[in-house]
Parts: C-alpha cells; structure tokens; sequence
C-alpha cells in the first residue's frame, strides 16, 4: 500500500510541471552554443525570450533554467531582463 501511495505522489508531482515542446527543442540547440558564433548566440537568446514573452509559462519548465545556464557559460555573458525589453548587458566572462 505503501509503494502504491509513493507512486501515485510521484505521478501527481510529474502532472504538475510544466513542459514545453520548443523549451525541450531550445535546450538541445543550447547545449551546442559553445560552437556557434557570438552573433548566433544572440539570436538565439532573443528567439528563446521572444517565446517566453508569449508564453510566460515556460519559465516553469525545468529545462528553462537550464537554457538560461547554457547561454551564460557560452563564450560571452548575455544578461536579459525580459521586463526591460532587451539584452542589457553583454560582457566576456
């Protein structure tokens, strides 16, 4: 009974996160940035924001943070404060 109760709190918990196809989609085209140019990166980082701006959710999704941590490690630091309007800051590590 025990075993049925833990499994059934594991399948409540997974219900209640969010998942974004294109999230997943942005998490592997992250995991590639560092062989990419600068410019890329940029526009790739605009491309995710652009989707979270639609779709305010998608911060939910586990693998946001994970994009987020994958476009700063890149080559270059790009901070984005999507309640701003834009990149603010681009400075190298």
């Amino acid at each position: 009974m025990f075993l049925l109760c833990l499994v059934l709190a594991a399948s409540c918990k997974n219900e209640d996160e969010v998942h974004f196809v294109e999230i997943s989609e942005y998490y592997s085209e992250s995991c590639h940035l560092d062989q990419v140019t600068q410019d890329s990166i940029v526009r790739f980082s605009q491309k995710v924001a652009d989707f979270v701006e639609r779709n305010p959710l998608a911060k939910q999704d586990p693998l946001y943070s994970r994009i987020l941590h994958n476009i700063q490690t890149s080559s270059f630091v790009i901070t984005y404060d999507p309640n701003w309007g834009g990149i603010i800051d681009i400075s190298d590590k």
